[in-house]
């Protein structure tokens, strides 16, 4: 995609208004695939999201059923998913027949994978690393055996702990799971656990131990639900809007999904839910605190939105839980300050507490405004949820938003921003 330039009409100038489509869950399809596969069909769906992702996630899969008997090595491009990627690398270590080569993009090669290679390597799997120890590209061959107990470093990503518990039904012995340090996005590992407990599978859980005996998957029709990590940008162009009266279809508060806390943390920002049969009715309420708080240990993705929209509405707030956002499809982080610095933003951050204060009070929007998305989806839609405090923002690699919401900018344009695609 050409670079975008975003413009509100003149006529609806900070006005918010319209019924807004949500992708489907992007978290809760790939589980529903990797769950799909597992169980060798039994599990199905009638819908999945269209994010990149996703549709990569569906085409690997298929890949390595269409070669499943050869003595070929099956090469796996990732991409840039991690959470592809790191779902597949257990599967093929633990379940599959063949040898796989998991391999992706530049900035997918410098994501962490040791916690969970290392995992799979004490387990029995034979992992052979093709380029830095702990990285990928990996080449992945048959474990001769398989340890029924294993140890897992939690702190880094969840993912590593989702994708060993799907797995673990159909280990010949099951696999007892202790998990290690502080766990980061526990919501994900809970929606795996209950989405495996809609398949019939039953586990013991004892503090930070889950244990899982070999049994079959049980037929099961999975939906994935809207999407509350997408619904963030929503949230965040509603609370810099003047005025909100905004449908985002379908989204449940009820939702498996722990992104859905986004409705508590915007009342505090002024935007309040009203939860009907058709979704979520966002509007606006006056701010009562100015100085917030926040932790993102469960929920990082939505960390953009959230800091740049205090920023914009000048509520001063420390932020917590931000060590793991380095390791995203961008440092984000690093990326976010270096946004609020060009808006003037006072920026504190201290490593050894994991705690941001940021300080919007000299906040400055220039007539210039230019970004990069890196590549990065969240960081792409957040820049763009600006444009009602920024009389005009241009996004250069804007395409990087069908990772997760291919229909973004389609939808922005129904609520009244202009969207010019500039020729390169």
């Amino acid at each position: 995609m050409s670079p975008i330039k975003i413009t509100h009409n003149s006529n609806k100038s900070s006005i918010l208004t319209g019924s807004v489509d949500l992708p489907l869950s992007k978290s809760e399809s790939n589980r529903i695939l990797m769950l799909n596969m597992l169980s060798n069909g039994v599990v199905r769906t009638t819908s999945l999201s269209d994010a990149h992702d996703t549709i990569l996630l569906r085409k690997l899969l298929q890949k390595i059923t269409d070669q499943k008997h050869t003595r070929e090595i099956v090469s796996l491009d990732c991409e840039d998913a991690g959470t592809v990627a790191r779902f597949l690398l257990a599967y093929v270590a633990l379940s599959a027949n063949s040898n796989f080569l998991i391999k992706g993009n530049e900035r997918l090669t410098l994501r962490p994978m040791k916690d969970l290679t290392d995992t799979l390597t004490r387990m029995g799997t034979q992992i052979i690393f093709k380029g830095q120890h702990g990285f990928l590209p990996v080449l992945v061959k048959p474990p001769a055996y398989l340890e029924a107990e294993a140890r897992i470093a939690a702190d880094v990503s969840s993912q590593f702990v989702s994708a060993l518990l799907m797995v673990a039904p159909t280990l010949p012995r099951g696999l007892k799971l202790s998990m290690e340090g502080t766990i980061v996005s526990k919501p994900y590992i809970e929606m795996t656990l209950a989405m495996l407990k809609k398949c019939g599978i039953t586990y013991f859980r004892r503090q930070h131990v889950i244990e899982i005996k070999p049994q079959a998957y049980k037929p099961a029709l999975l939906k994935p639900s809207a999407d509350w990590s997408s619904a963030a940008f929503w949230y965040q162009l509603a609370a810099l809007s003047k005025q909100t009266d905004l449908t985002l279809k379908n989204l449940n508060r009820l939702s498996l999904q722990g992104d859905s806390v986004l409705h508590h943390i915007f009342k505090k920002l002024g935007v309040v839910s009203s939860f009907t049969k058709n979704g979520a009715v966002l509007s606006k309420t006056p701010i009562s605190n100015r100085s917030l708080e926040f932790d993102f240990i469960d929920n990082p993705d939505i960390f953009p939105s959230v800091v740049l929209t205090c920023a914009f509405l000048r509520v001063k707030a420390v932020f917590r839980g931000l060590r793991n956002l380095k390791h995203k499809e961008s440092d984000r982080l690093k990326i976010v300050c270096n946004i609020l610095h060009y808006y003037g933003v006072k920026t504190e951050y201290h490593a050894s507490g994991d705690i941001l204060h940021i300080n919007p009070e000299n906040l400055l929007v220039p007539q210039r405004n230019v970004w990069h998305s890196h590549n990065d989806h969240r960081i792409a839609m957040a820049l763009a949820s600006l444009s009602p405090a920024i009389p005009e923002i241009t996004i250069e690699n804007a395409g990087a938003i069908t990772k997760s919401y291919p229909g973004f900018f389609e939808e922005l344009q129904k609520c009244g921003c202009s969207i010019i695609n500039i020729d390169t």
